[in-house]
């Protein structure tokens, strides 16, 4: 288990799955929406900047140019700084399921945590891109009725995953709504450890 996650777990709770994205799905997935934007803005520019310069109609316009293509190349230096965070970040990103709640770590400098209680866990989600199925990862979306959601970016295994959490999530919500102590005899119920 790693170090940061001991010290935010509560007394008496148990981690049951740790993980981490992988790398290459990872980084993708991060810019992958503006990578054909990007492509489409460097190979256009770069075609007009190697134009002028093969032409030598440049001249004394440098200046501008130089100027006027950092700012219109602005899509690819999105994509850039996407991709150095998204490595920089990788390294402290780090997915637990514990008996209490689902914890996601991360951040570049400082670490930054968010856990979601299985209880107020509204919908859980997997969504498995192209890229994601040939390194045979995925994404689980957790969707809490606050509104908020807590993405678990290319994680291995993920339809396996998305049953230990749908599973912890029903019985957490069967132990509230349905008290073992107030269910009939009949009935021994889920007798769950949360």
């Amino acid at each position: 288990m790693n170090d940061n996650l001991k010290d935010i777990l509560f007394s008496g709770e148990e981690v049951l799955w740790e993980g981490k994205p992988r790398k290459v799905c990872y980084i993708l997935k991060r810019f992958g929406k503006l990578l054909p934007a990007a492509l489409i803005f460097l190979l256009f520019d770069g075609f007009f900047i190697f134009s002028m310069i093969a032409s030598g109609g440049i001249g004394t316009m440098w200046p501008f140019m130089v100027v006027f293509f950092a700012l219109h190349l602005f899509p690819v230096w999105l994509c850039v700084g996407k991709t150095i965070s998204s490595c920089l970040e990788h390294k402290n990103i780090v997915y637990a399921l514990t008996s209490r709640r689902i914890i996601g770590r991360s951040g570049i400098i400082g670490l930054d945590f968010e856990a979601v209680d299985y209880a107020d866990i509204s919908n859980v989600q997997v969504d498995v891109s192209v890229l994601e199925r040939i390194f045979k990862v995925g994404t689980i979306i957790i969707s809490t009725s606050s509104g908020n959601s807590l993405y678990l970016f290319s994680v291995s295994d993920p339809y396996s995953l998305y049953t230990k959490i749908n599973k912890a999530f029903i019985d957490m919500k069967s132990d509230i709504h349905y008290p073992n102590a107030y269910r009939p005899d009949n009935n021994p119920g889920y007798n769950t450890r949360y």
